[in-house]
């Protein structure tokens, strides 16, 4: 049944309730880009004598083109390193700051920190994000047609961090947070014609504030750039109202992916990958499971297919050709 519309005046309550839980989670979960900015300055070290680990810098133009984006350029700043005294059985973390814009006059400012401590006791993993974004919406369900396309254009501030503890070999858990809000939402026909909010939630705008668990066994030889190994991947999360959240909902994934070393060297990796998302309630409707993306399924539109609920399998050849180009 489609809820109405959040309201940020009707529920003027919930917004002074969300502001002070959010403080609440930006002091636990920002600590850990705090805690980089301590690392940075011990990361060459190495508590067995060994060669020591060089910390790298990469600056990188990105240009590429999706279907949801048209061509995309802008830059990409990386920084990986590992904690004072870390030896080789602790992968290496890394700073990703990223500027992209697309020519369907996309904006997107991105910054991600993983974070490995000594040993890996820890990893803390983060996503912070701006995005102004046109996009294109078809509806709900896989029986959306092509004919039911408009334009929406949105902006959104998101932060997704999670703390995980080593509870075994190759094995984390812990929690998981996620604040996304999403305003200024407008929608357009083809020809740019504005036209009335579909009958959908999150229509309006959204706010989305969730908690919840995430449990990893991670074998792969890098976070980055796998080559060999694997990763499982269990989530669970839950977005309720008192949290501040505009449309309650409960979703629940599975991220599996395997990758064969070929070569020996890395230079020719078979990999495979499985995602299976579930959700129950009412999501915004941009909170719904899509097919496609950044990593998986990259032929398909991102949200072309919204649903509840989500299986996607894909396998691929990964090649290196020279220097940084594969």
């Amino acid at each position: 049944m489609i809820q109405q519309a959040f309201s940020v005046k009707t529920f003027s309550h919930k917004k002074i309730l969300c502001k002070a839980l959010i403080s609440s989670f930006l002091f636990v979960f920002l600590s850990p880009v705090t805690v980089a900015c301590q690392l940075l300055s011990d990361a060459n070290t190495d508590s067995t004598g060994a060669e020591t680990y060089k910390n790298h810098n990469t600056i990188l133009p990105a240009l590429g083109a999706t279907p949801e984006t048209g061509i995309l350029f802008g830059g990409v700043i990386m920084r990986q390193f590992k904690p004072d005294g870390a030896g080789e059985e602790t992968r290496s973390s890394f700073l990703l700051a990223s500027a992209i814009y697309t020519t369907k006059k996309q904006l997107m400012l991105a910054f991600a920190p993983v974070l490995i401590m000594k040993e890996e006791q820890w990893i803390m993993e983060g996503s912070y994000q701006f995005q102004l974004f046109p996009d294109s919406y078809w509806g709900i369900g896989r029986d959306s047609r092509e004919s039911d396309e408009v334009i929406y254009q949105y902006r959104q501030w998101e932060v997704i961090q999670s703390v995980q503890k080593r509870i075994a070999e190759n094995m984390f858990a812990g929690p998981i947070m996620r604040w996304s809000h999403i305003s200024d939402m407008e929608f357009m026909d083809l020809d740019d014609n504005k036209i009335s909010s579909p009958a959908v939630d999150g229509a309006e705008g959204s706010i989305s504030a969730g908690v919840g668990i995430i449990y990893l066994w991670d074998v792969r030889n890098s976070m980055l750039t796998p080559t060999r190994g694997h990763l499982v991947r269990l989530m669970a999360m839950s977005y309720p109202g008192f949290l501040g959240t505009s449309h309650s909902y409960f979703i629940g994934s599975i991220d599996t992916r395997k990758y064969f070393d070929l070569s020996d060297n890395g230079k020719s990796v078979a990999a495979f990958n499985m995602l299976n998302v579930l959700t129950s309630g009412s999501p915004a409707f941009t909170d719904y499971p899509s097919l496609g993306g950044s990593s998986i399924l990259r032929g398909y539109y991102y949200g072309r297919y919204r649903d509840n609920n989500t299986l996607q399998i894909q396998a691929e050849f990964r090649q290196h050709m020279f220097w940084r180009f594969g």
